[in-house]
């Protein structure tokens, strides 16, 4: 989902830059722009969620299954 979103945000930015380069009319560049913005915030919002899931991986990682691991290796 989220690179979907990634793929969107890309283009609207594209068609954005177009806009301002054709100088459309206002309200045009305004509701793209709202668009982008939208985007952007949901962007962030996956990457955040994904950074919290790579935080709680680390951690069961450090706290359960590393000193698992040692015991299974000393036996």
């Amino acid at each position: 989902a989220s690179e979907s979103v990634r793929r969107e945000y890309d283009r609207k930015c594209g068609q954005l830059r177009h806009q301002f380069a054709r100088d459309l009319k206002k309200h045009v560049i305004d509701k793209t722009r709202a668009a982008v913005k939208d985007l952007y915030s949901r962007t962030n919002v996956a990457i955040q969620a994904l950074e919290s899931i790579s935080k709680r991986i680390e951690k069961l990682r450090d706290e359960e299954l590393q000193p698992q691991l040692l015991e299974l290796i000393q036996g």
